[in-house]
């Protein structure tokens, strides 16, 4: 019930009490700054709903902050996503903010990397066993079909959940995004070595979906082609991905279990952020985790890079050659070969002991605490001592798992790709 209505009421019986009883009736007039959500006035007595005073927000909310926050009593913009436009339709920590994954995005269901929703009107659906050309919700279309249409008006391909056998490069010739959780572009076995996904000379974004390379190559970005992951996985092959004087981009992002390497930049521009390389390379991996090569720039932040290996050398992170790369905020632990090469100029957060400037610029060579590593879940415990290292001029506004850093506020925020709660 509205405060409102539940003063009309309770001045209603204290009247009639009062005229019974001859007594002198006072009377509380209702506070209008006090807002639940927009033009509604609150007063529970208080949280316990006793006599205590309610709740507040002074001045009134109004204009870009219409609502009222009553546990911190501070105006907001938003308290749910109802509340929220179109092109940011989250409500986090009272402010609207972009998209952080499809679920967000009601009818198109797809989270584009600005954090808006797709307008339908964009979007080509594939489905596994479409058919025809049409590509719509009603009538998907196979894979390749909806990636071969992909132009100037209709740039997005949507995957309905499932598994989409691959024997060969979907190697999209128009720029577009191709999104789908539940996905899964599965390699099969067998044949010549191929890229499961490659950016050739185009700007091709994947959200959403994992790609199994079983033994070939994960993603691939050639010819000055871009190629942006976010929240997508790359798995079991033999390369996760590689970039050759191309764009790189992995954001919520995780490479694992490729039996040569994670990531190869050469002559690349990189960002990698909030994203988790791990388990790649084993006694044969030739390379690390993560190796940025022949002068490849960008930066690499808030992202976990561990087990890692390599049959010789550093078997988490390498940079011969790309002095420009900026590396900061992350932890790099339990890599192989001193984990980190002597080259990578790395600060804040926490470094694998062998690292030669562990110590220094913010970073600390200490176990991080993961949840369960030999389980593949490199979340940090509570107690974890990576819990405030990142840098604090960090602007990164969530983690991993799409969840607000820092936390607490104002930080700083934790050093890798997970924010401890």
């Amino acid at each position: 019930m509205r405060a409102a209505s539940r003063r009309g009421v309770g001045l209603i019986v204290a009247t009639v009490a009062a005229a019974l009883a001859g007594c002198e009736l006072l009377v509380d007039v209702p506070r209008p700054d006090v807002v639940g959500d927009a033009g509604a006035s609150v007063d529970d007595g208080g949280a316990g709903g006793g006599d205590g005073p309610a709740a507040t927000c002074a001045p009134d909310c109004a204009g870009p902050t219409p609502y009222c926050d009553l546990a911190s009593t501070t105006c907001v913009e938003c308290l749910e996503a109802s509340h929220c436009p179109g092109e940011r339709p989250a409500c986090q920590a009272g402010t609207c903010q972009g998209c952080l994954d499809d679920t967000t995005c009601g009818p198109s269901g797809v989270c584009l990397l600005d954090g808006s929703c797709a307008a339908p009107a964009r979007i080509r659906h594939a489905a596994p066993a479409g058919v025809g050309a049409a590509c719509t919700v009603d009538q998907p279309c196979a894979l390749d079909v909806a990636v071969a249409g992909l132009d100037a008006v209709t740039d997005v391909v949507r995957l309905l959940p499932g598994d989409y056998p691959r024997v060969g490069t979907l190697a999209p010739t128009a720029p577009g995004l191709i999104a789908g959780a539940g996905a899964t572009l599965r390699a099969q076995s067998g044949g010549g070595l191929f890229a499961v996904v490659m950016a050739d000379a185009v700007a091709v974004s994947v959200t959403g979906l994992v790609v199994d390379a079983a033994g070939h190559i994960g993603v691939q970005a050639m010819n000055g082609g871009a190629l942006r992951l976010h929240r997508a996985t790359v798995q079991g092959g033999l390369l996760g991905g590689y970039a050759g004087a191309s764009t790189l981009e992995l954001v919520r992002t995780r490479v694992t279990a490729n039996t040569g390497y994670g990531v190869f930049g050469s002559g690349a521009i990189v960002r990698i952020e909030n994203a988790v390389i791990d388990r790649n390379g084993s006694t044969g991996g030739f390379l690390a985790g993560l190796t940025l090569s022949d002068g490849s720039t960008g930066v690499v932040e808030h992202s976990t890079i561990a087990a890692n290996s390599a049959s010789d050398g550093a078997g988490g992170l390498r940079c011969a050659g790309s002095p420009g790369v900026v590396i900061r905020s992350n932890v790099l632990w339990g890599n192989s070969g001193g984990g980190i090469e002597a080259s990578c100029v790395v600060t804040f957060g926490v470094v694998d002991p062998g690292y030669p400037g562990a110590g220094t610029a913010g970073t600390q060579a200490i176990d991080p605490l993961f949840v369960d590593a030999s389980a593949g879940d490199f979340h940090l415990q509570a107690t974890s001592p990576a819990r405030g290292l990142a840098d604090p001029a960090s602007i990164v506004a969530t983690d991993l798992d799409g969840e607000a850093r820092p936390r607490p506020a104002p930080g700083p925020s934790d050093a890798g790709a997970d924010e401890v709660p």
